[in-house]
């Protein structure tokens, strides 16, 4: 049977009757080209090198001048397509897509010329699924809606899952095994900041010659979906996993591929990292009470303005500041930063929970602070009926140096900042480990490492496993295993469900992903954590479906109209079945439980 979100049916009626329809997003032929064309390079680019890696022949010029012709010429007709959302050159947006297959082929086999039929489809599906998602976004800005169709990015995540899984069979000859999560973290790395250069998130304002109208509006939404994080172990054990952690747990590590041979657990709420040398830095623990809203539409999670900027799951941008100065200047590029790489940065809207702490008890002037930013929209499917969930989050998690190793980063007590640029000002936190957005830390004076593309997706409620034959689970890892523990070549999280939703009330549920880090490019920071590397976390977290009801006043003066909307969340609630509303179930419920289905206006039987 379907499964339906109880009370969407009410909910939108209620929205066409009571409120005004949200703005769309701008249409732009121009932009839609462009995404479709920088895709289409993409896997024609990738394709070229596949060919060769496949013979174990040089890549031929030929093949790569043709793409790059093609792309040029695509490009330069989508701008005769106005308005376009940006003015990003032809060449900027090529560079970035030559850099996208160059990582993947260093990826893949440090580039390496073959012959392997295994590394040769695994290059190719990058290519595709990259070529697929910006076709996604491109059918988006082509139409102006305001999200981009998640049915369509999982059929692209699809395809490129079963590629490569048909890639690493036994006896393809594959360079490396166990790849696709580091492949997938790299195409949509690429993706993000494609969509972000060519459209950016839009602003409006609308004026006249006699009045002045403001207008503020909640995107109507069925309801939204919220993940508040709970407390897990008490302990998520010492570096390199010794003492191992105190229970409950959310996975383990294997020292085999089919993951049957346990080495080690994972606690509940922890967050591990780096590669098979990484004993130095302990695992840091999740704070409680930091909370995603996602807006609901069927089965499908959008990106939601939430109560602000601590449980909202938008993008950043788009406008740019130097991440690497206390003031945040505004910026363009990295060169108004003092050519700092990766310090101009889109300004952060979302941010996934406080800043994180990893003290490091070997080299304490390493201890680290970390403030994860969400890069671009958050999205997701879940089952109301049964609580499961999958959410993609793409973090870009700023990396600061600050030396302290009893609080590295600033504590929010008696209700102040303790250090920081915000010593001494006002801060609330929710969490015992003291942490709050209003006490950021020291971001001049040398502090800013890096902003790291942290792929959190998706974050699933089912058993998730990362492998590596080689124990190598990330690009340019330079040490074997995970976690302090050379032997590891299985991470596994075991997701939880949340269980039936439809009575709008919280239920615990896990919510578990393995992903790669990146450097810091900090060589000491990268030696002591034994980055590149993997990184794991199974989030405790209280999941609650709640139903959005809308009201809409109007104030009209001779010279000003305000629109103001507003919105309040209830738990849904289900008229019973035999109701006027809804008559008898249909069907038998010897073995089953007659519920109402209020899309469809019936009761079924579940």
């Amino acid at each position: 049977m379907t499964k339906h979100l109880p009370g969407l049916a009410f909910a939108l009626l209620a929205l066409v009757a009571l409120g005004p329809e949200a703005d769309a997003a701008q249409a732009s032929r121009c932009t839609a080209a462009q995404l479709k064309a920088a895709g289409k390079k993409a896997s024609s680019r990738a394709k070229c090198y596949a060919k060769g890696v496949k013979k174990g022949e040089a890549v031929q010029m030929a093949c790569l001048d043709k793409a790059s012709m093609k792309f040029s010429a695509a490009y330069a007709k989508a701008t005769q397509k106005p308005p376009c959302l940006s003015m990003v050159s032809e060449n900027t947006i090529e560079i970035k897509v030559d850099g996208f297959v160059d990582q993947v082929r260093t990826t893949v086999n440090s580039s390496a010329q073959g012959p392997s039929a295994c590394d040769a489809q695994k290059i190719q599906a990058a290519g595709k699924k990259a070529a697929g998602k910006a076709g996604c976004y491109s059918k988006q800005v082509a139409k102006g809606d305001a999200q981009v169709d998640s049915t369509c990015l999982g059929k692209a995540e699809s395809k490129f899952g079963a590629a490569i899984d048909k890639a690493e069979n036994p006896g393809t000859g594959c360079t490396h095994t166990g790849q696709k999560m580091a492949i997938e973290q790299d195409v949509d790395t690429f993706i993000a900041d494609l969509v972000n250069e060519l459209d950016p998130p839009p602003t409006t304002t609308s004026t006249t010659s006699t009045s002045t109208t403001t207008t503020t509006t909640a995107p109507p939404s069925e309801g939204q979906l919220s993940f508040t994080t709970a407390v897990g172990t008490t302990s998520c054990g010492g570096p390199g996993l010794n003492p191992g952690p105190t229970t409950p747990f959310s996975g383990e590590l294997d020292s085999d591929t089919t993951c049957m041979t346990k080495i080690a657990d994972l606690g509940l709420s922890c967050l591990y990292i780096g590669g098979g040398n990484g004993k130095a830095i302990p695992p840091g623990s999740v704070p409680e009470n930091v909370a995603l809203v996602f807006n609901v539409n069927g089965s499908n999670l959008f990106a939601s303005s939430g109560t602000g900027a601590k449980d909202c799951t938008h993008g950043a941008g788009p406008g740019r500041q130097c991440i690497n100065n206390d003031a945040e200047p505004a910026c363009t590029s990295d060169l108004n930063c003092t050519g700092y790489t990766g310090a101009c940065a889109l300004d952060a809207n979302c941010f996934f929970g406080p800043p994180l702490q990893f003290p490091n008890p070997v080299l304490s002037s390493l201890s680290t602070c970390v403030v994860n930013v969400i890069q671009t929209d958050g999205s997701g499917t879940f089952a109301a009926n049964t609580g499961d969930a999958s959410v993609n989050l793409l973090l870009a998690s700023r990396v600061y140096v600050t030396g302290n190793l009893a609080s590295p980063c600033p504590h929010c007590m008696g209700g102040t900042c303790t250090a920081g640029p915000n010593a001494t000002a006002a801060c609330t936190t929710d969490n015992s480990q003291l942490t709050s957005l209003d006490c950021t830390p020291e971001e001049g004076g040398g502090a800013f490492q890096a902003a790291l593309a942290i792929n959190l997706g998706p974050l699933v409620t089912t058993t998730s496993k990362a492998t590596s034959s080689t124990g190598l689970f990330c690009p340019n890892q330079k040490t074997a295993g995970a976690f302090g523990l050379p032997a590891a070549l299985c991470i596994v999280q075991d997701g939880m469900p949340a269980g039936d939703l439809t009575d709008g009330l919280p239920h615990p549920a896990v919510l578990g992903y393995s992903f790669c880090i990146p450097t810091t490019t900090n060589s000491t920071v990268d030696g002591v954590a034994d980055l590149p590397g993997p990184g794991s976390v199974g989030l405790n977290v209280n999941a609650q479906l709640t139903e959005t009801t809308t009201t809409t006043s109007t104030t009209t003066s001779s010279s000003v109209v305000a629109i103001t909307t507003t919105s309040t969340t209830t738990p849904v609630t289900l008229p019973p079945c035999g109701s006027a509303t809804f008559p008898a179930c249909l069907g038998d419920c010897a073995s089953g439980t007659c519920m109402p289905d209020l899309m469809n206006m019936i009761c079924t039987c579940l």
